[in-house]
């Protein structure tokens, strides 16, 4: 529960995120989110970009009832909008 005493809705997750550099860009993807790959012009973008694709991931397999991969040393941040 939160602290105004409602039940809160939010899950934690945590997955690896891997940024590398791609021919004057930075490439990033996450080995347990089959085909999330994104991109950015300095480290940062890409792990903020990759962050924010990882979290739609997650939202959509929940929305739509699909399995959560597992992957063992998966995390994403419980970052608030």
């Amino acid at each position: 529960m939160s602290s105004s005493g409602q039940a809160s809705n939010s899950l934690g997750f945590k997955v690896n995120i891997i940024v590398e550099p791609d021919e004057g860009s930075f490439h990033a993807y996450c080995p347990a989110l089959r085909g999330l790959h994104t991109c950015g012009d300095t480290k940062e973008e890409a792990l903020d970009n990759a962050v924010a694709a990882a979290m739609a991931y997650l939202q959509s397999l929940i929305k739509h009832g699909d399995p959560i991969p597992y992957y063992p040393s998966a995390t994403i941040p419980n970052r608030q909008p």
